[in-house]
């Protein structure tokens, strides 16, 4: 099949011979004895056209039959290590080079995570047309959930997506489909996932984090984890753990922030469900052990993602318009000013490299 630059090729090649008049006979008594030469030329000059066109048609079929050549890069290859926030659009920023900046998407809406190849960005929209939306690189927008979801993380290949709806969770193809259930709720319990937030599956791809609770009040409210595909469901942290540890007696809002690049361990937050000051960062290995608090007392940020296969997190809220970027134990801080007039408080770190 011939592309739309060859047919614009063949065009240009015919142009001058629109101009050529078709050769009339005259009636005989009308008829001159002068040469016939001039009309030898017309017909040789289309002869020649029509020996050039049939070349160009064999070019063209040439590239037809040879391999296409790929495509280049999408907008997102080189947002290696760029950190995607919410505004007016949804914008991308290099964290080394602030004056870089980007917009990946001109919907409004919450990023949650990006793929592992880069070439795929999940974000929460609101709105008439709000849900979950898969934005891809050549600038294609798919819809695969409806609104008022929690949660969301590609799986390793970036072929799926994993969320909570309703007290269930589920997983639904990148492209959009029948999502399967991997976690239904029970006779007492719900299974969620903390609204405008990525970073679930772990980053090997093993296992999920999530809300499980079994009664109304905040206290029956505790983290777990389950494989991949919804079986082995344990506990990983409980309310009354973190109350433990914090010292926190106000009603708590606790959910896991996110993984560590490792998988070894998940970073977790406890908020006053009301206004207070009371709030409080908390690392904890994925087996349960090891609860701890993470960063200053007092440490309190909106959301958090941790730089894929790296050795730092990214937080917002912590001061207006700029994110804090600390290392693995909280102890080395930098800020970053974000490029919007108020500040992104969602965010989703691109991996550097493919993986």
């Amino acid at each position: 099949m011939s592309t739309s630059r060859d047919e614009q090729v063949v065009r240009e090649f015919l142009a001058p011979l629109r101009g050529v008049q078709p050769v009339q006979r005259r009636p005989a008594h009308q008829r001159s004895v002068t040469p016939r030469v001039p009309h030898v030329i017309t017909l040789g000059a289309i002869a020649l056209g029509a020996v050039a066109l049939v070349a160009v048609i064999a070019v063209i079929a040439h590239r037809s039959s040879s391999p296409a050549k790929p495509h280049p890069p999408g907008r997102f290859a080189r947002m290696g290590g760029w950190i995607a926030l919410n505004g007016v659009h949804v914008i991308g920023i290099d964290p080394a080079h602030r004056s870089r900046t980007a917009v990946l998407t001109s919907r409004p809406g919450v990023p949650l995570a990006w793929s592992n190849d880069r070439s795929k960005l999940l974000v929460d929209v609101g709105g008439r047309a709000g849900g979950l939306y898969v934005i891809r690189e050549d600038g294609r927008q798919v819809r695969i959930a409806p609104k008022n979801t929690g949660g969301g993380s590609f799986t390793l290949d970036g072929g799926h997506v994993i969320y909570s709806y309703a007290g269930s969770i589920f997983e639904v193809s990148a492209s959009g489909g029948r999502p399967i259930v991997l976690a239904k709720p029970g006779q007492h319990s719900v299974n969620t996932m903390p609204g405008s937030t990525g970073e679930q599956l772990s980053p090997d791809g093993t296992t999920i984090v999530y809300n499980r609770a079994t009664g109304i009040h905040p206290s029956d409210r505790g983290i777990w984890l389950m494989d991949a595909d919804g079986r082995n469901r344990r506990a990983l942290v409980s309310y009354q753990q973190v109350v433990a540890v914090t010292g926190f007696h106000s009603l708590l809002d606790i959910f896991a922030l996110a993984w560590y690049p490792d998988s070894r361990r998940v970073l977790l937050i406890a908020a006053p469900m009301l206004h207070g000051s009371e709030c409080a960062v908390l690392t904890v290995n994925r087996d349960g052990s090891g609860l701890r608090r993470f960063g200053p007392p007092g440490f309190c940020p909106m959301r958090a993602a941790a730089e894929a296969g790296g050795s730092h997190f990214a937080f917002t809220g912590v001061r207006r318009s700029q994110l804090l970027i600390t290392d693995l134990n909280g102890r080395t801080i930098r800020f970053v000013k974000e490029p919007l007039r108020f500040g992104g408080q969602f965010l989703a770190w691109a991996p550097r490299t493919k993986r």
